[in-house]
């Protein structure tokens, strides 16, 4: 199994990032990626666009400006039917 793996994207700044095309089985996006359930839609929009699987970790700048315990259930609901996209 082979994984792609971005981190620290900071997408308020520069929403251009796209992963190269490669073999890659999964890709992760590893925390900071952007505020808040904002990042998980880019997420999807990442498997959609690639074809692949795309786990998702959160790091501290998801949770800048919000609630801890109600972003994690916003992101459980966001991705709990995605077919895709999980969120670790």
């Amino acid at each position: 199994m082979k994984l792609q793996l971005a981190s620290d994207l900071h997408l308020h700044r520069d929403k251009t990032f796209d992963f190269e095309s490669s073999d890659s089985d999964i890709l992760v996006l590893a925390g900071d990626i952007q505020s808040g359930t904002r990042g998980i839609e880019f997420a999807e929009s990442l498997a959609e666009r690639h074809g692949k699987i795309v786990l998702y970790v959160a790091g501290n700048h998801e949770y800048y400006m919000h609630n801890y315990n109600q972003l994690q259930e916003s992101i459980r609901q966001k991705t709990k039917n995605s077919q895709n996209v999980f969120f670790l």
